[in-house]
């Protein structure tokens, strides 16, 4: 358990720099920046050759999906969202990922709907009188589409690990950040305020930091 402990307060400490040093940087930007630091740390790992084809494609999918699609949706919370509310309504992405490990077995726990919408519920009351009701709404609607991103990643990642138990993770989890990057700069490409991305020695620091530690480390460990 002690790596979950180590990330959670990698992680803890990523919401603060982020809003503190990241915000008035293009969200998709950043993102891109984010997986391509974690990717350098990894690539040297990689060992496709060891892999076959299909097992390629669904590491590229997983890693698409659970990092490029992700950071997309929640790098841009912070546009609308103070970080200690954005780090507040990530708890919903345990119930997430047990609905979404539902759905792959084929199976429905309505406790774990309840929840969920009881979360919704509470997200409602808090904003009730906002001064800014509907940039919250958005905040918490991209936010919680990158919870989902997030299980479906890790849900999809465990699963074939189980079926595949002489997988090494040094050997392919490399390839995972592939697709996240893949997929951040094709987001970045469309949507990017161009206008946004210059960047100072601080805010490169922080991307770093965040890329090798939160994004990088923090994610091996977590999946592990």
């Amino acid at each position: 358990m002690w790596y979950l402990v180590v990330v959670s307060i990698i992680w803890a400490f990523s919401f603060g720099l982020i809003k503190t040093w990241l915000t008035g940087l293009d969200p998709l930007f950043v993102g891109a920046a984010r997986l391509g630091v974690a990717l350098l740390v990894f690539l040297p790992f990689i060992r496709f050759k060891q892999l076959s084809k299909g097992l390629t494609f669904r590491f590229l999918v997983i890693g698409g999906i659970q990092y490029g699609l992700m950071y997309g949706a929640y790098i841009y919370t912070y546009q609308f969202l103070e970080a200690h509310k954005i780090a507040l309504f990530t708890v919903t992405t345990p119930l997430m990922v047990a609905l979404v490990d539902d759905g792959f077995e084929r199976r429905f726990r309505s406790r774990y709907l309840l929840f969920a919408l009881l979360s919704v519920l509470g997200a409602a009351v808090i904003y009730y009188n906002a001064p800014h009701l509907e940039g919250a709404l958005l905040g918490i609607v991209l936010l919680q589409i990158s919870n989902l991103c997030f299980a479906l990643g890790q849900v999809y990642y465990r699963r074939i690990m189980h079926e595949n138990p002489g997988l090494n993770m040094r050997d392919h989890f490399g390839i995972l950040y592939v697709g996240g990057f893949l997929v951040s700069v094709l987001l970045m490409l469309i949507g990017t305020d161009w206008d946004r991305t210059a960047v100072s020695s601080t805010q490169i620091t922080v991307i770093v930091f965040l890329g090798i530690l939160a994004s990088g480390i923090g994610f091996f460990l977590w999946n592990y």
